[in-house]
């Protein structure tokens, strides 16, 4: 089987000029010198390679994937469309291995290029699926859609590892060192020092149990860049829980299932806090009271001075989870750019769903084809609801509730519509 369309001049064009344009925005993306990774790869062979990777085998996976959409457009043959995305991965990884300066060279590199081709290439043959593949199609997105809901709930579940823990107090990190003066700090009502905790268990629990972590801090000059203030981490130096200076931002984290699964770990910000807290250059810095905490599935941010007080509670759901597979830091924050995001990300994951299942409607009864909407609502909250739940986050919002429907919509809507017309005009169909 060939495995392409059949191709008119018009979609050859269409199809170069998208292979085209995939080209350059790889070589835009891969072949910049870069910052150095803090944690170098252990091997050009591995599989799965340094902490973040599984950001690096998802964005890796996407970037080819129109490439591949393009090549089959084109008229390419299946071989000759993978053999190509296999060569110019392998063409980029040697260059960023002798030319690149900064660039990563693994084998996960070229392998998850080369799938991403392929998976681009069959795309356009899932378009006008038969009823068996139809059901099929939308069996598996469904399918795909619930383990996405599982994972993005995950990653913002909790997971503190049961090892020795160390506190770190205004400690020079990988990227600053916080200019102001900690007096002092605790978890709960144990203090935090320099060195290793006399009872990690206690430390650990008290964080599960949502007991925050304090500081009384004097800021001097602003740190641009992300400067940790008091941080707890394990005996593998990976961070635990820490509050921090990015900006006029307060940021705090804690490890959570995003960790173990190699994704960015999610990070909470209050905007403001230390540029109002910064005193001028002929009086006494003020003492500010930092807190922050993950209780009950709400992180709890607050920041006061004595004659201020600011507090922000952040309720991440699963919907949020992009902000875990972004290929650079990013924190929550409840601003308007990130609801516009995640409302795009909630409906964009139920597109193919929404055209498979409306395909595969529009070949069945009328009473089959009701009942497969409600197996579609079925499916929406078991995995906006149930999910969540289980992992002891907060549910699905209207907002996310009207992504999703949008999702849904939006795929079904060019079945729908050329159903529509073809009722309309049956000497056209």
């Amino acid at each position: 089987m060939h495995g392409t369309l059949a191709p008119s001049p018009h979609t050859r064009r269409f199809g170069f000029a998208l292979a085209v344009l995939s080209l350059a925005a790889i070589a835009w993306l891969t072949l910049r010198p870069a910052h150095a990774s803090s944690s170098p790869i252990e091997s050009h062979l591995c599989l799965v390679c340094g902490p973040n990777a599984g950001v690096d085998i998802l964005l890796n996976t996407i970037l080819f994937v129109p490439l591949g959409v393009g090549l089959n457009l084109g008229g390419l043959s299946p071989w000759k469309a993978v053999l190509i995305c296999f060569a110019l991965s392998l063409s980029i990884e040697t260059a960023q291995a002798f030319i690149v300066r900064g660039r990563a060279t693994t084998l996960s590199d070229i392998l998850t290029n080369t799938s991403g081709g392929a998976i681009g290439f069959w795309a356009p043959t899932w378009l006008s699926p038969s009823r068996k593949r139809a059901a099929w199609l939308a069996a598996m997105w469904g399918a795909i859609w619930l383990s996405i809901q599982i994972v993005s709930s995950y990653v913002f579940s909790p997971s503190l590892s049961p090892s020795q823990y160390y506190g770190q107090v205004a400690q020079r990190g990988a990227r600053a060192m916080f200019h102001g003066q900690v007096d002092s700090a605790r978890i709960g009502t144990i203090p935090i020092s320099n060195g290793a905790f006399a009872d990690s268990r206690s430390i650990r629990q008290l964080l599960l149990d949502g007991a925050p972590i304090v500081g009384f801090v004097r800021v001097a000059e602003p740190t641009p860049n992300f400067a940790s203030i008091i941080r707890v981490a394990d005996d593998k130096q990976r961070g635990i829980a820490s509050i921090a200076e990015q900006g006029d931002q307060l940021v705090f984290s804690i490890r959570t299932g995003a960790s173990n699964l190699r994704l960015r770990e999610p990070a909470f910000g209050m905007p403001g806090v230390f540029a109002g807290a910064r005193p001028p250059a002929d009086s006494a810095a003020e003492t500010l009271v930092l807190s922050a905490r993950f209780n009950d599935g709400t992180v709890q941010l607050v920041a006061q001075t004595p004659s201020a007080h600011r507090e922000l509670n952040i309720s991440p759901r699963a919907a949020q989870a992009w902000t875990v597979v972004l290929p650079f830091h990013g924190h929550l924050e409840r601003g308007g750019m990130e609801r516009v995001a995640t409302f795009l990300w909630a409906s964009v994951l139920l597109v193919p769903l929404g055209y498979w299942a409306a395909t595969l409607a529009r070949q069945l009864e009328r009473v089959a084809a009701f009942s497969l909407v409600g197996v579609l609502a079925v499916l929406l909250a078991t995995g906006l609801i149930l999910v969540p739940a289980a992992f002891a986050l907060r549910g699905a919002t209207p907002l996310d509730w009207i992504a999703a429907v949008c999702g849904v919509g939006i795929g079904a809507a060019p079945t729908l519509l050329f159903n529509g017309n073809r009722e309309k005009n049956p000497a056209s169909a």
